[in-house]
């Protein structure tokens, strides 16, 4: 008596990158695509779709701040001194909040560590680079 084959179920379809949201600058299409493309489908869901949309919007305003830093020219004035600092303080902002939301995604390599990880790591790159205390035990690593 012949085997009867059992038909093989199809592939399951691959997830697919989450599509840039409406209302997003030509700018910060390309900037989530890049990003969303940068990490595998399933590490985007609804909870950090939000984020990701901040964070472009963030990283095209910094872009357009560092743009007009460039273009600053003769400090030599008290008017453009003071531009100098308001821009200044403008990029740190921005860059502040795109570090955060970075780190928040997971896609900086400090945010994939876990606290334990991070610890013993530093350890064993202090001890490759010779540190005489790498070996010292804290109440942490006993």
């Amino acid at each position: 008596m012949a085997t009867r084959l059992k038909p093989v179920p199809p592939a399951p379809e691959p997830a697919a990158f989450p599509a840039a949201p409406r209302g997003l600058s030509r700018r910060q299409r390309a900037l989530w695509r890049s990003i969303a493309a940068s990490k595998p489908p399933t590490w985007w869901d609804a909870a950090t779709l939000p984020l990701l949309a901040a964070l472009v919007a963030h990283a095209e305003t910094l872009e357009h701040l560092q743009a007009q830093f460039d273009q600053l020219g003769d400090l030599s004035t008290p008017a453009a001194l003071a531009r100098l600092e308001q821009l200044s303080r403008l990029r740190d902002r921005e860059a502040k909040a795109l570090a955060s939301l970075s780190t928040k995604l997971r896609l900086t390599p400090q945010s994939r560590y876990e606290p334990r990880a991070a610890f013993r790591d530093g350890r064993l790159r202090a001890a490759d680079d010779g540190n005489p205390f790498a070996s010292f035990k804290t109440r942490r690593s006993a």
